[in-house]
């Protein structure tokens, strides 16, 4: 429980805000580059480290992987004189229609 409840945070705010108005001009500049490597740091992790970046990751690994075993799979059907087979022709549209970006 604060005392002085309404009164004692007013004041404090006050208070706060004169010593700031009081800093110097390089104070403030200093102040600024801090904030803004700490921002560039705070959000660089947090990008990096976000679940929705290891998801995406994920589903690109696993997509070129695919493109992969695909292309292999085409290789030695176009050297064994084969074309692809009906199934396989939809496996690649249901496929195409369903990766996520």
């Amino acid at each position: 429980m604060v005392p002085l409840l309404p009164f004692l945070p007013i004041l404090s705010i006050f208070v706060n805000i004169y010593l700031m108005v009081q800093l110097s001009g390089d104070t403030w500049i200093r102040f600024s580059a801090w904030m803004a490597v700490g921002f560039l740091i705070y959000f660089g992790y947090g990008v990096w480290h976000s679940e929705e970046r290891r998801q995406r990751a994920a589903t690109i690994t696993s997509t070129s992987k695919q493109d992969k075993s695909q292309a292999a799979s085409q290789e030695k059907q176009r050297h064994s004189g084969k074309s692809a087979g009906r199934g396989e022709r939809e496996q690649c549209l249901r496929q195409d229609k369903t990766t996520k970006f």
